[in-house]
């Protein structure tokens, strides 16, 4: 189980980051989140109802998982 829980928190902190980061081949590559807005041009407009409906389906998918990964 810490196991998954480093692995997630890792994950969180990647897709979170504002640093730029170099592939393997030296490229760069945007995350999600970084200040630069040339890459991303998005804007979401997500109501409190969409998030937790977002936030069930993804925990009822997760959590399974780590239920049977930790199980093997």
């Amino acid at each position: 189980m810490k196991k998954l829980l480093f692995i997630a928190i890792l994950s969180i902190t990647v897709i979170f980051s504002q640093e730029e980061c170099k592939g393997p081949d030296g490229d760069s590559k945007p995350t999600p989140f970084r200040h630069d807005k040339s890459f991303i041009k998005y804007s979401y407009n997500i109501t409190i109802e969409d998030f937790l409906f977002c936030s069930a389906i993804f925990f009822s998918i997760v959590i399974p998982s780590f239920l049977i990964i930790n199980k093997k």
